[in-house]
């Protein structure tokens, strides 16, 4: 009991020091568990994004690039691939599905995705929205 007095007393002629070690001791749990927030829903929205995408397959170049530009739709795109080969690929018995994207060119700031139907089958759209229709194009 002794002992607990004397730390309360040296506790309480070092308030300035208390106070700021309390606070700084706080602000890093509450940095910590900001940051881990932040990380856990960046990483389930990445998994929800790619859900069910095995295999991207794309032109000669970075895997990363590929990724960002078909999946995010970030960055530029490598390159494409002949209309051949992506049949040849849609027809191998091991793929389920296949979605033709052709990336590019921009309207007004805005990317211009050449695809199919299949994309809005597969593609998860912020929210598990999908895009509404005006005037015949998507937006």
């Amino acid at each position: 009991m002794l002992t607990l007095r004397l730390a309360l007393r040296s506790l309480a002629n070092r308030r300035l020091t208390t106070i700021l070690t309390i606070v700084s001791i706080a602000l890093s749990v509450a940095l910590l568990v900001g940051v881990e927030t932040v990380r856990r829903g960046v990483r389930e929205s990445f998994a929800g994004t790619i859900r069910g995408t095995d295999l991207i397959v794309g032109a000669r170049g970075s895997g990363q690039q590929l990724l960002m530009s078909s999946i995010f739709g970030l960055g530029s795109a490598a390159g494409t691939l002949t209309w051949e080969t992506y049949e040849r690929w849609a027809a191998h018995p091991a793929v389920e599905w296949t979605i033709p994207i052709s990336l590019g060119d921009s309207y007004y700031g805005y990317r211009v995705v050449g695809t199919t139907e299949a994309f809005l089958e597969h593609y998860r759209f912020r929210n598990d929205g999908r895009p509404t229709v005006a005037q015949g194009t998507w937006v």
